[in-house]
């Protein structure tokens, strides 16, 4: 909620203290540091996403956190791309798309209703436009 209000910085350090304290990564920690210190709070959570694509090879992680960050990223699609595959896998936090806040935006997309439609879940009835 942070980033809506433009208060970037404070959702900068509440998302990586979330995370890191989830994951207990220190390359995912470096990584948004990185990010931030470099290109702002997009790059950070764009960043993040990337972390933790690259380890998926050795260890778990939640495809909708991938999803979480591409979309604080600002980058739609492979956040969507990463919140189907957290349908696929049954990841525990995928039936909040119908109703976390930081959905808000994407949820009318047709990709994510049908992913709503496959749940069970409410869907929006939406206007033609």
């Amino acid at each position: 909620m942070h980033e809506k209000k433009g208060m970037e910085e404070e959702a900068f350090e509440a998302i990586k203290a979330f995370m890191v304290a989830i994951y207990q990564d220190p390359r995912l920690e470096a990584a948004l540091e990185e990010g931030y210190a470099h290109g702002g709070y997009a790059e950070a959570m764009k960043r993040g996403a990337e972390s933790l694509i690259a380890r998926l090879p050795e260890t778990f992680s939640l495809p909708n956190d991938i999803g979480n960050f591409y979309l604080a990223a600002g980058e739609k699609d492979k956040a969507i791309e990463w919140l189907e595959k957290g349908f696929e896998i049954h990841d525990p936090v995928s039936p909040y798309l119908s109703c976390f806040p930081i959905y808000d935006d994407i949820r009318p997309d047709p990709r994510i209703q049908d992913l709503l439609r496959r749940m069970n879940l409410p869907v929006e009835e939406l206007d033609d436009r």
